[in-house]
């Protein structure tokens, strides 16, 4: 499609200083845009997810990023003994999105409590990927109640799964850690050099078959029922990679 600027072009002597070096510079315009095929116009701008390439086409971003899956809603697992998910079933790997070398990699945070007198109390972690388990912590060693009945424990988990060159073979690791129950100016967790409960880990190989959609947990258990004991869960953010 041709363009036209002749009516910006400066009048000869209207301004002698400077016509020929304005009339050279949108002859350039006009002949640039002119040049570029009329074919490689397409896809905009009906696909607002591409970008006009230095050769006059359209390209679409290079990114490993395949997909974003992130729950901001709170949820609270309290006086309850069994084992919970506290993805609350919300988040699923889609069939064929983990490809063989693929990865999934997870973020997640909240706050333990623990004000049951002063009864110590213990956790377990379940990481699980479709029917198997990823990573299972077992019930912790004790965690003592708060020091002050306000003060909450901050924990932080984050992992990677990987696929081993097989949409049907996986292994993962990463880390789950919960601070102290001593007071922070803003949020929860001290900074301190008390020890709170750590536990890196690798993952057990699984074997789930990700040409099939898979759901994605991360479960919690306390040992007994307590209405002043719990765990929270704030926000988790999990993304699949190329």
């Amino acid at each position: 499609m041709p363009f036209d600027f002749s009516a910006s072009r400066v009048a000869p002597g209207e301004k002698p200083a400077s016509s020929t070096k304005q009339n050279n510079m949108i002859q350039s315009f006009q002949d640039a845009v002119n040049a570029m095929p009329p074919a490689n116009l397409v896809g905009y701008p009906a696909d607002g997810a591409k970008f006009l390439n230095g050769a006059g086409g359209w390209s679409t971003p290079v990114t490993d990023m395949k997909a974003v899956y992130v729950k901001t809603t709170p949820f609270e697992l309290v006086n309850n003994g069994t084992m919970l998910d506290l993805f609350q079933n919300s988040i699923f790997i889609p069939a064929g999105m983990l490809g063989p070398s693929a990865a999934i990699k997870i973020w997640c945070g909240g706050e333990y409590y623990n004000n049951d007198g002063s009864t110590a109390h213990k956790l377990r972690i379940v990481l699980s990927l479709g029917p198997a388990t990823v990573w299972d912590s077992g019930m912790s060693d004790n965690i003592s109640v708060n020091g002050v009945s306000t003060d909450r424990r901050g924990w932080h988990f984050s992992a990677v799964i990987q696929a081993l060159g097989s949409t049907s073979s996986q292994r993962a690791s990463g880390l789950f850690s919960m601070n102290t129950p001593s007071a922070a100016a803003a949020g929860a967790g001290k900074l301190n050099n008390a020890i709170g409960l750590i536990g890196p880990f690798e993952g057990a190989q699984t074997g789930v078959n990700m040409a099939g959609q898979q759901a994605l947990l991360f479960q919690a258990q306390h040992d007994a029922p307590r209405s002043t004991v719990s765990i929270t869960l704030q926000y988790a953010r999990v993304e699949v990679s190329a």
